[in-house]
């Protein structure tokens, strides 16, 4: 065979090839399309002081939100005291140190959703196209002395057996529980939003309506990482040399390289019902700081 004729077949079958790519590609994405992450919630662990001064805040039990202290079973026994802030689609839960296993002031972690049946699945097909470990099981809860299916969970595999100051995972709700919940709501038990399973303790008279960003702060090392799951999640995502800016559906997440005295969770940015009267800025506690602009937004800080 002439080197000429040869090299056309080499491109021949080069182009054939990745056109065969292509078209599984596209067919994977047909089968398998991601739905829109979004934020289900964020939790935060503040010390003692903190956690007091916002218990004791009537900004926060009265006028923010109704805030509910609940202890949660799951998992087989696993427990957790934590104190609820809930939005119209998502909440923020707050711990003190202890409230979990293994907690401590300064853990943060990003609890993402999805609202479509297969959501986890079809993130972890995409994880696993790109070589990365999604690591996907169903969290079990228990109510009345029975564990039901509360979720499906989809996260990165970690790196190593310590708990991680900063975490992330996503989240789908399980028919079982949308069908419990059918009982008390008129819902369809194939609806698996955010707002349907907060609907009963969201109070739009209150002022919070939602949380729509953060600024987180973690070790540098981590940076390209979370990145790259954000990238995945569909976020637009712009990578600078100490920061991510990423931009999702309702939710931007701001991501700054952590330093000894600035680590977890930096600031809240919140969606108001209401433009707040009166006061604008709140002290809470020592470490804790809440500012009202003059319209429908609010910015939450820790320190």
């Amino acid at each position: 065979m002439r080197p000429s004729c040869r090299y056309a077949l080499i491109l021949s079958l080069a182009g054939a090839l990745i056109a065969c790519r292509s078209r599984v590609a596209a067919q994977e994405r047909q089968t398998h399309p991601i739905p829109p992450v979004l934020l289900n919630h964020l939790y935060v662990v503040v010390d003692s002081e903190t956690l007091t001064a916002l218990l004791a805040s009537p900004l926060i039990t009265q006028q923010l939100e109704s805030l509910e202290t609940r202890t949660t079973t799951a998992n087989g026994g696993q427990t957790w005291t934590g104190h609820y802030l809930r939005g119209q689609n998502t909440y923020i839960e707050l711990f003190g140190p202890g409230g979990f296993p293994g907690a401590r002031p300064g853990m943060t972690g990003i609890g993402f959703g999805v609202e479509e049946s297969g959501g986890v699945t079809a993130l972890s097909a995409a994880f696993s196209a790109r070589g990365i470990a999604f690591d996907t099981s169903t969290r079990v809860r228990l109510v009345d002395g029975s564990e039901i299916p509360w979720f499906f969970v989809g996260a990165l595999a970690a790196s190593d057996s310590v708990t991680p100051t900063f975490s992330t995972w996503v989240m789908e709700y399980h028919p079982v529980w949308a069908a419990r919940q059918a009982a008390t709501d008129s819902a369809s038990p194939s609806d698996i939003t955010r707002r349907r399973f907060l609907k009963l303790f969201y109070d739009p008279k209150r002022l919070l309506r939602d949380v729509v960003g953060a600024t987180v702060a973690i070790p540098r090392s981590e940076l390209s990482k979370l990145a790259a799951e954000l990238e995945v999640f569909g976020y637009v995502v712009t990578r600078r040399r100490d920061r991510v800016l990423a931009h999702g559906t309702q939710f931007d997440l701001i991501i700054v390289s952590a330093t000894p005295s600035r680590r977890g969770l930096l600031e809240l940015r919140l969606a108001l019902n209401r433009v707040k009267d009166g006061q604008r800025e709140y002290r809470l506690g020592s470490r804790s700081l809440m500012r009202f602009d003059t319209g429908l937004n609010a910015t939450w800080s820790f320190f």
